[in-house]
C-alpha cells in the first residue's frame, strides 16, 4: 500500500487530472485503503495515517495509561515514523534497564486532528514530529515486544552494556564530539585505553578512519554534541575486539 500511495502521488503530480477513485481502479485497491499512507490524502479526508512510535516496554505501558507527551511541554516534539526498522533501532536504544525490553507502538493519527507537526527525512525513512501537549493513547493500534530468541539476545548485550559502562567509569575525563578530527579520535581512544607509546593507535590506523565515518553519518541524521562514552566503547569493541570488556 505504501507504494501505491507513492505511485499515486508520483502520477497525480504529473497528471493532475488523475483522481484516487480512477487510479485505485487500476490497480483492484479502494481508495480508502490508499488514504492512509499518503498525508496529503489523509489531511483531505481527514483520515487517520498509519505511524510506528518506538520506545521502552516500561515507556509503552506509560503511553497507554497517558497518552504520547513530550519530555518538555512545549519545547519538545513527538515523533512518529513510516518506518517500522527505523522505530525498532529507537526502541533498541530506549530499553537501557537490564529489566526492560524495547516496544513498538502502531498508531493511527488522524492529521485533520494533531495538524501541528512537521514531516522529515531521517535515515531515508518519513519521520512526522508532532507539536502537541498530548496525544491520546486511543490512536494506538497494537503495542509489539521482542520475542524470546530476541529478548535472550537484547539481555546479553545489556549485560555488555552494562560491563562497558563500568569499564567507562575509569575512563580519563576525556570526551569527544561528533565533529572530531581523527586526531582527536585516537587521542580518546589512547587516553580511554591507556595505551603505551607502543600500542598506541595513531590517526591514520584504520579503525580511527571507521569511527570518523560513523560519526559523520551520524551528522547526516542530525546528530551533534558529545558523544555518549557507552558508545564509544561499543564501536571499539566493534573494530578492536581485544580492547572488548
Amino acid at each position: 500500500m505504501v507504494w501505491l500511495a507513492k505511485e499515486y502521488r508520483k502520477q497525480a503530480n504529473s497528471d493532475p487530472s488523475l483522481t484516487l477513485e480512477d487510479f485505485a481502479i487500476q490497480y483492484a485497491v479502494l481508495p480508502d485503503e490508499l488514504r492512509p499512507y499518503d498525508p496529503n490524502l489523509a489531511v483531505e479526508a481527514e483520515c487517520s495515517i498509519a505511524l510506528w512510535h518506538g520506545t521502552s516496554r516500561a515507556r509503552a505501558d506509560s503511553i497507554m495509561e497517558e497518552g504520547f507527551k513530550p519530555k518538555k511541554v512545549g519545547k519538545s516534539l513527538i515523533f512518529f515514523t513510516q518506518s517500522s526498522a527505523l522505530a525498532r533501532s529507537y526502541a533498541n536504544n530506549r530499553a537501557k534497564n537490564e529489566r526492560d525490553y524495547p516496544a513498538l507502538i502502531m498508531c493511527c493519527i488522524n492529521l485533520g486532528e494533531y495538524n501541528n507537526y512537521e514531516v522529515r527525512q531521517l535515515q531515508g525513512a518519513v519521520v512526522y514530529a508532532f507539536r502537541t501537549e498530548c496525544i491520546a493513547s486511543d490512536v494506538v493500534n497494537k503495542v509489539t515486544g521482542p520475542r524470546r530468541k530476541e529478548r535472550q539476545r537484547l539481555e546479553k548485550q545489556q549485560q555488555r552494556k552494562k560491563k562497558r559502562k563500568k569499564a567507562s567509569e575509569q575512563l580519563t575525563d576525556v570526551a569527544i564530539a561528533f565533529n572530531s578530527e581523527r586526531a582527536g579520535i585516537a587521542y580518546w581512544i589512547n587516553s580511554c585505553l591507556k595505551l603505551d607509546d607502543a600500542n598506541k593507535i595513531h590517526e591514520e590506523h584504520e579503525v580511527v578512519g571507521e569511527i570518523k565515518e560513523w560519526f559523520e553519518d551520524q551528522m547526516e541524521a542530525g546528530r551533534f554534541g558529545f558523544v555518549p562514552d557507552d558508545e564509544m566503547m561499543e564501536r571499539l569493541g566493534q573494530f578492536l575486539p581485544q580492547y572488548a570488556t
